[in-house]
């Protein structure tokens, strides 16, 4: 999430877990434990945890709307645990009630009225893999499309109609305004499936994030503007002034994308 929300000047350092927990191993005496190791500083950093497939219960904002208050469970399991998500204000959009998520956190006790709980201080969330290899490794497909540009060899591979693959006219009409609305005087530094789950959510439709990167695509190659891939997932883009028209089929992408010679 937090890479759909950081320009270039606020960038956070990537974030390294000290454990992968279970959700029985969040307990009072487990929180506890941890808060011994206090003081925690830049020289003693407080740990940090993941925990996998918990289940949304509720978001709720917080903070005046700057921060978000969540629910979790697990699976099976009548234990409910309460989370707060510093600056993630507009996440909860990005995410749905019942939907497994993974949590990267600080395991922390909370004091309210005289009684304590356990609290997650959330520092990421991401939807939990869903075992369909063109959504949880997306950059499988872009791979193999850079390498080859064949729409028909992924529709094979991944056993999806050609929908999946090929934006939609309207598509490129919602990403511009979205991208035009929120980020036209900085730079955007984002993961191609989170800023499509978040355009998703803003219009109502269903986005993913390759088809996503073949509408930015055409807008570098129109001169909409500039983009940077940083890794398998991440991209940095920043809007171009255009006071001219521009003409997307004049795109290789789009002549590509759009070609009759995609479905023969």
């Amino acid at each position: 999430y937090a890479a759909t929300t950081l320009d270039l000047e606020n960038r956070n350092p990537i974030l390294e877990a000290d454990a992968l927990v279970e959700p029985g191993e969040l307990t009072m005496d487990n929180a506890m434990a941890l808060q011994n190791l206090a003081p925690f500083g830049e020289s003693n950093p407080q740990p940090l945890l993941i925990c996998r497939r918990l289940i949304l219960q509720y978001l709720r904002p917080a903070g005046n709307g700057r921060h978000l208050k969540v629910g979790l469970t697990a699976p099976g399991s009548d234990n409910n645990l309460d989370g707060i998500a510093f600056g993630f204000g507009d996440a909860g959009d990005l995410f749905a009630l019942g939907e497994a998520v993974d949590l990267l956190f600080s395991l922390d006790i909370n004091e309210w009225k005289g009684q304590k709980s356990i609290q997650l201080t959330i520092r990421d969330m991401k939807p939990s893999p869903v075992r369909d290899e063109f959504i949880d490794r997306p950059w499988v497909a872009e791979s193999l499309y850079e390498e080859q540009a064949d729409l028909k060899a992924l529709m094979h591979r991944f056993q999806i109609p050609i929908e999946t693959l090929r934006p939609s006219k309207e598509e490129y009409k919602i990403v511009y305004q979205f991208i035009r609305a929120r980020y036209s005087d900085q730079a955007l530094l984002a993961d191609l499936s989170l800023l499509a789950r978040r355009i998703s959510s803003s219009y109502r439709i269903k986005l993913n994030g390759f088809r996503l990167a073949r509408i930015l695509t055409v807008f570098q190659e129109t001169d909409l503007l500039k983009m940077q891939r940083l890794g398998r997932e991440r991209i940095r883009l920043k809007l171009r002034q255009t006071h001219s028209r521009v003409r997307l089929e004049d795109s290789p992408t789009y002549q590509l994308l759009h070609s009759e010679e995609v479905l023969s």
